[in-house]
């Protein structure tokens, strides 16, 4: 039986289906570990992923902006410390305001609890300070340009004598996830132990192919999986309400 939805024109909001996707602990934690090296991804127990209440979202930045903030437990329970992860959901780049220098308030934002908690820890003569966090950014573009980031001096037209200027920004790094720059094959290698994971990103690569109509049986290839629970039935609903709009 084919069960792939009949595709339907139309404007897709992406921020509802990334949400959709990533709010599921389950989802998170297999698509951000394949974002690290391996090496260092095999120190966390992403059994442990726990979405925070954390929302960066800035009104004078692009609307369709979407975050969201993780922790996740090292398997050396010995060691102080957890990681969190800001996952970067963007369908466009801001012609706002630089995408690094947007990372930074984030950053900014995810460190300095921490820092408050720790300096109230210490003035208060505590032994037991709080935990140590690692903060890590990924940014998962699914846009239909090219994801084209312009550097800081470029940025602010800093050019001849005036570029060292730029070179003194401050930025903060990042890891990036592009669906323009990733192929099928690669994401179902990643991926193929996670049709849900899997048929929610290629349908997010492909909803801007204008032949996508004639491509979507292959979108949805594993998407027959999905169907042997609740919860895959669910999911799969979700993308077809995504695909109809």
């Amino acid at each position: 039986m084919n069960q792939s939805p009949q595709y339907v024109p139309g404007n897709r909001p992406h921020d509802p289906i990334g949400q959709a996707i990533f709010t599921d602990p389950e989802r998170a934690a297999a698509f951000l570990r394949k974002r690290m090296p391996k090496e260092q991804a095999d120190l966390f127990d992403w059994r442990t992923l726990q979405p925070t209440t954390n929302s960066f979202v800035d009104d004078d930045l692009n609307k369709s902006t979407a975050d969201l903030v993780f922790t996740v437990e090292p398997f050396d329970r010995s060691r102080n410390l957890e990681l969190v992860v800001l996952q970067e959901n963007k369908s466009s780049l801001s012609a706002a305001w630089p995408l690094q220098l947007q990372l930074l308030k984030y950053f900014n934002a995810i460190v300095e609890p921490y820092r408050k908690a720790l300096m109230k820890a210490i003035d208060e003569g505590k032994k037991e300070l709080p935990k140590q966090i690692l903060p890590v950014i990924v940014v998962f573009y699914h846009g239909k340009n090219p994801f084209n980031l312009k550097a800081l001096d470029e940025w602010f037209g800093l050019d001849g004598p005036f570029a060292w200027f730029g070179e003194q920004l401050p930025t903060v790094k990042f890891l990036l996830c592009d669906l323009n720059s990733t192929t099928d094959e690669q994401l179902e290698e990643d991926y193929i132990d996670r049709p849900d994971l899997l048929t929610g990103l290629l349908l997010m690569k492909h909803i801007w192919n204008p032949n996508l109509k004639n491509i979507i049986n292959s979108v949805f290839k594993h998407a027959g999986k999905l169907l042997s629970s609740t919860k895959g039935k669910h999911f799969f609903r979700l993308l077809t309400v995504y695909l109809g709009r």
